[in-house]
C-alpha cells in the first residue's frame, strides 16, 4: 500500500521508488543475521550475539578491495549505531581484522596498434619459452600482458573445466600455492601439475606405511618427529594468524621430502605421516578423507579418539609433543621493554611464555620497577614477532604510563 501513491503534480496513479540505496548498505548487518538466521520474531536477538560475536567481532572480514571501501565503511556505521546507541550488539568494532584478496590475473593478449583483445584461438605463442605471441591469420606480433580476469578480454578460465580434468584438491592447492591471498594471482594451469605430484607423494607414504609398518627403536631418527613439529606449528600459526597459505603448503612439502627420505620403520614416522595428513585436510579435503579411510580400515590409527573418527575433518588438530617426546623447543626470545615509548631494559625469556606471566615478569625487572616507581601503568601493548620455525622472535612489550 505505502508503494501505491499519487502523483504530487497531476494527482495521478504513481508509484514510490524503493530502489534507493546502495547494495551494500543492504547488506551492512548479514554478518549480525548469520548469528540467528531462524529467528523468525527479530532480524537477531542479543542472546544468540553474545553468544557468537566475541568483543573483537568477527573473527576476519574477506573481501575484495572494493569492499573495504564500501561495503565495510556502511557496515562499521551500523554496527558502531547498534553497539553504542542501542546496546544490542557486544562489539564497538564489527570485524576483528580485514583481508583483502587479490585479483586473478589471466594471460591477456591484444593487438599492438588498435589494444583489441584476442579470443583464446586467435592467438599462439611461436616457442615453449614464450618468447613471442603472434595474431593466428595474420602472423603479427601481439602484446601478451596479465590482466584481471574477465569476459570481455577473453581471458578467463572455466574452474569446472580445471576440476573436472585435474581434480578439485589440486586445483586448490595450485591456486593456494601459487601467492599470499592478498596478492594478485597469476594463473598458470601448469602449477596444477606441480600439486597433482605432491599428492601423489602424500598418498605414496601412506601406502608404504600401511604394507611396511614394523617399528624399529634402533632405527630411530629424531629429525622426523622434529621436523613434523615445526610444521604443525607452521601449518597451524598460517592458518589462524597469517594467513600465508602458501608457506603452509610449502612446509607440508617439506616435512613430505623428509618422510620419503626416511625409514617407514621409525618410530617417529607413523604418527608424522597421520598428523601430515590431518595438516593436509583444509588443504586437500578428498585427499585427505581417502588416506584416512585407507588408514583407518588398515588399523593405522592407534590413538583412541582417532580410532572413533569417522572422518579426519572430526579428529582433532595435530598437537606439538613434548620436548621429552620429540626433542623439539622453540628457543628462548628475547623481550624489548618500553617504557612510555623509550627502551629501558632487555632479557631474554621462554618463547611460549603467555601475556599475563610476560607482564608479571617484566614488571618486577629491577630496571623497569625504577622506571614505574610511583607511576601507574595505563596501558600495556605487547608486540609479539612471528614464530614460523624453531626460532623464537623477539618480543616486544610497552607499558605506557
Amino acid at each position: 500500500k505505502w508503494k501505491q501513491t499519487s502523483c504530487p503534480s497531476c494527482g495521478g496513479e504513481a508509484e514510490r521508488d524503493t530502489d534507493t540505496l546502495d547494495t551494500f548498505v543492504d547488506s551492512s548487518w548479514y554478518y549480525l543475521r548469520f548469528c540467528d538466521p531462524h529467528n523468525s520474531l527479530e532480524a537477531f536477538s542479543k542472546k544468540s550475539l553474545d553468544k557468537w560475536l566475541s568483543r573483537n567481532g568477527v573473527d576476519v572480514y574477506i573481501g575484495g578491495i572494493e569492499h573495504a571501501i564500501l561495503h565495510l565503511l556502511y557496515a562499521r556505521f551500523f554496527n558502531m549505531f547498534l553497539s553504542s546507541t542501542l546496546g544490542l550488539v557486544p562489539c564497538f568494532e564489527p570485524f576483528d581484522r580485514l583481508l583483502t584478496q587479490g585479483m586473478v590475473l589471466g594471460e591477456t593478449a591484444k593487438d599492438t596498434k588498435t589494444g583489441r583483445y584476442l579470443r583464446p584461438k586467435e592467438w599462439a605463442w611461436n616457442d615453449p619459452g614464450k618468447t613471442m605471441a603472434t595474431e593466428v591469420s595474420t602472423g603479427i606480433p601481439v602484446d601478451v600482458v596479465w590482466e584481471k580476469m574477465s569476459k570481455s578480454k577473453y581471458n578467463g578460465v572455466d574452474p569446472e573445466d580445471v576440476v573436472s580434468r585435474f581434480g578439485a584438491d589440486a586445483t586448490r592447492l595450485a591456486i593456494l600455492f601459487a601467492t599470499p591471498p592478498d596478492k594478485p594471482l597469476e594463473w598458470h594451469e601448469n602449477a596444477v601439475q606441480g600439486q597433482i605430484r605432491f599428492l601423489r607423494k602424500v598418498s605414496s607414504l601412506v601406502h608404504g606405511l600401511i604394507l611396511n609398518s614394523e617399528p624399529d627403536l634402533a632405527s630411530s631418527n629424531q629429525s622426523i618427529r622434529i621436523e613434523a613439529n615445526k610444521t604443525i606449528a607452521s601449518v597451524s600459526r598460517h592458518l589462524t594468524e597469517t594467513y600465508s597459505f602458501n608457506v603452509a603448503i610449502s612446509d607440508m612439502m617439506k616435512l613430505v621430502n623428509l618422510l620419503s627420505r626416511s625409514s617407514v620403520n621409525d618410530p617417529s614416522y607413523k604418527s608424522s605421516v597421520i598428523d601430515l595428513v590431518k595438516l593436509l585436510s583444509p588443504f586437500a579435503p578428498f585427499t585427505a578423507e581417502h588416506l584416512w579411510d585407507l588408514l583407518k580400515d588398515s588399523s593405522m590409527l592407534s590413538h583412541e579418539n582417532d580410532k572413533r573418527i569417522q572422518s579426519v575433518h572430526d579428529s582433532s588438530w595435530p598437537v606439538i609433543q613434548s620436548v621429552e617426546q620429540s626433542g623439539f623447543a622453540l628457543e628462548p626470545t628475547t623481550v624489548v621493554v618500553q617504557v612510555s615509548g623509550k627502551k629501558r631494559a632487555s632479557f631474554q625469556v621462554d618463547a611460549d611464555v603467555d601475556d599475563s606471566e610476560l607482564l608479571a615478569i617484566v614488571t618486577n625487572h629491577e630496571k623497569v620497577k625504577h622506571q614505574l616507581k610511583g607511576k601507574s601503568i595505563k596501558r600495556e601493548i605487547i608486540v609479539r614477532g612471528k614464530n614460523l620455525d624453531a626460532k623464537a622472535k623477539p618480543i616486544l612489550v610497552n607499558l605506557v604510563i
